[in-house]
């Protein structure tokens, strides 16, 4: 979603509300929210499930933003051992920092400009997967014309309870009944949306505040020559005087300098503290940086696609917050990369199943099972 689009969210007015009643409700849409829906409409087929989002259901919007997001041993560790048919093929190459007109390696003598949150995170080697194994929906054409249709394409601005139904109240006046709610974006976003937050437990007010992060600012860049054949993760500075942080970037292999590449580029930044002119300038210093680094880069062709979005994975939690015994949040189910864990590992859980450090891609497939477990 665009910036411009996130400061029109408080502007549209209120019309006649409109009641719509569902079986299940699934918020956002993303590939875990996809996951969800195709869930329940093979497990409860008899059931009535709606998405709403206002974002475009299809494989290339709803595949994951920006560089590789499974690195780290934990997380790692934990997908070859619950999903190795997923293909999983851990890189060898470090990644590496801009620095004195050189590229150095994380963990060499050299010392990167100061780590902006987020981005000791890619510091680490990537592991490549197949999203196809995982989600073998998303090459389905046939799935996305479903979903679709069951989609609800509007924007919520309030989330209350009806005795036991959930109700999201939309900018337009439409109000929308269902009986179990499944929360897909970031659970801050459905703290900061619900007006009976005094039935909200301590312990997840807790959690949820520690889930916010910045938002993510996606920069993809389809070039139409080879920039270069370097496929490691590389962080380049916004500025050597400020502490602006970084552009974390990785390229597509190319098959030769004459094939197309595309490069993605992610910054992190405090959406209450920019504007949209602080974002064209991090994105000209982008490819003024990438000029210089990369002198052909001026000769070079590119389609531009940017991206602003909240959904940004979080880094902390407080993993001794569980779900269980949230009564106002019954039926209410959140599963996300940044949602809490629904219960504790038991005893005879493997240690490769280990909740612990779980972040990113490995956190929200762990959520996901537990999402499916419980309703099975």
């Amino acid at each position: 979603m665009a910036y411009s689009d996130l400061k029109k969210l408080k502007k549209e007015e209120i019309k006649d509300i409109t009641k719509v009643e569902v079986d299940n409700l699934i918020v956002g849409g993303d590939l875990f929210a996809l996951a969800s829906y195709e869930f329940f409409k093979n497990k409860f087929a008899d059931e009535n499930t709606k998405i709403l989002t206002k974002e475009m259901l299809t494989k290339e919007s709803t595949s994951f933003l920006g560089p590789n997001i499974l690195r780290g041993e934990e997380n790692v560790s934990y997908l070859k051992n619950v999903f190795e048919h997923a293909e999983i093929v851990e890189k060898t190459e470090t990644p590496k920092f801009y620095k004195d007109m050189k590229f150095k390696p994380f963990g060499g003598r050299g010392k990167s400009e100061k780590l902006m949150w987020g981005e000791e995170f890619f510091t680490t080697a990537a592991a490549d997967y197949s999203l196809e194994k995982i989600f073998p929906f998303v090459s389905d054409d046939e799935f996305y014309t479903k979903a679709k249709e069951d989609q609800i394409d509007l924007i919520y601005t309030k989330i209350f309870k009806d005795d036991d139904t959930w109700v999201i109240e939309c900018s337009n006046g439409t109000q929308i009944f269902a009986k179990k709610l499944v929360w897909s974006e970031s659970p801050w976003k459905f703290y900061e949306e619900s007006i009976a937050k005094e039935k909200l437990s301590n312990e997840f007010i807790e959690f949820v505040e520690s889930t916010k992060t910045p938002c993510a600012l996606h920069v993809k860049l389809e070039f139409d020559k080879e920039i270069t054949k370097q496929d490691e993760t590389l962080l380049i500075p916004l500025s050597y005087t400020h502490d602006w942080g970084h552009f974390i970037c990785e390229f597509s292999k190319s098959e030769s300098e004459n094939s197309p590449q595309t490069g993605h580029f992610l910054t992190f930044i405090d959406v209450n503290d920019t504007n949209e002119e602080d974002i064209s300038k991090k994105i000209r210093l982008l490819k003024r940086n990438l000029e210089k680094i990369y002198p052909h880069f001026k000769d070079i062709n590119a389609r531009e696609f940017i991206v602003l979005t909240e959904n940004t994975h979080s880094l902390e939690f407080d993993d001794s917050f569980f779900l269980e015994g949230q009564p106002y949040l019954k039926n209410a189910y959140f599963i996300s990369s940044s949602a809490p864990f629904y219960y504790e590992n038991k005893s005879d859980d493997s240690d490769a199943d280990s909740l612990d450090c779980l972040t990113h891609l490995s956190r929200g497939l762990k959520v996901l099972l537990q999402f499916k477990n419980l309703l099975s």
